[in-house]
C-alpha cells in the first residue's frame, strides 16, 4: 500500500515504484496517439495528448521517454510559429540532458538541430500569442 501522508518526493518515489510500469504504458499509449493526431493535422489534439503523455511519464519507471516527448512538444510549437513555448520546452530538454549526459548522447544531437531550427525561426517570436 503507498503511504499518501508521505511528503511529495517519497510519496511520488513510492508511486513509480509501484505503478511506474503502467505509467510508462500510458505515456506511450498517449504519445503515439499525439504523433498519430499529427499526422493528421490535429495539431491542437496532438499538443494536449503529449503534454498529458509527458505528465505520465513522470510517474513512470522509465526515464527515456520524456526526452522524446518534450522535443515532439518544441517541435510542434517550433513548426507553428509558436517560439516562445518551443523555447521552453527545448530549455526543458536541454535540462533533462544536462542532468543524465550519458543517457541522452544521442539526442543531445537532436535537440542541437531542434534549437538551429528554434533560432532560424526565432523573428516569429513576437507574434507568439500568450
Amino acid at each position: 500500500m503507498i503511504e499518501v501522508t508521505l511528503n511529495y518526493i517519497d510519496f511520488k518515489n513510492q508511486l513509480i515504484e509501484k505503478y511506474g510500469e503502467f505509467y510508462a504504458k500510458q505515456t506511450e499509449i498517449f504519445f503515439e496517439r499525439s504523433i498519430f493526431e499529427a499526422k493528421k493535422n490535429f495539431i491542437e489534439s496532438a499538443l494536449i495528448d503529449a503534454k498529458y503523455a509527458l505528465n505520465l511519464s513522470y510517474l513512470s519507471n522509465e526515464e527515456y521517454s520524456k526526452i522524446f516527448i518534450i522535443g515532439f512538444i518544441s517541435q510542434m510549437y517550433c513548426d507553428q510559429g509558436k517560439i516562445k513555448k518551443a523555447k521552453k520546452y527545448y530549455q526543458l530538454g536541454m535540462r533533462l540532458i544536462e542532468n543524465k549526459p550519458e543517457l541522452f548522447q544521442t539526442e543531445l544531437i537532436l535537440f542541437e538541430k531542434l534549437k538551429e531550427l528554434i533560432d532560424s525561426e526565432s523573428w516569429k517570436e513576437n507574434l507568439d500569442e500568450e
